[in-house]
């Protein structure tokens, strides 16, 4: 994760576990935008909620 300042990312999983994990991350690293691409709609609330 060397070059994600101002860069887009896209997590698919991204809700929850490592996926979730990673997307914080890049946000912590500088990442311009982050989509968080899941099934689970839930999920994706709940993290919606976290940010």
């Amino acid at each position: 994760m060397t070059k994600i300042k101002n860069k887009s990312v896209l997590i698919t999983g991204g809700a929850a576990g490592i996926g979730k994990m990673m997307g914080l991350k890049c946000l912590e690293k500088g990442a311009a935008k982050l989509v968080i691409w899941d099934i689970n709609p839930d999920a994706l609330k709940f993290l919606w909620r976290l940010t």
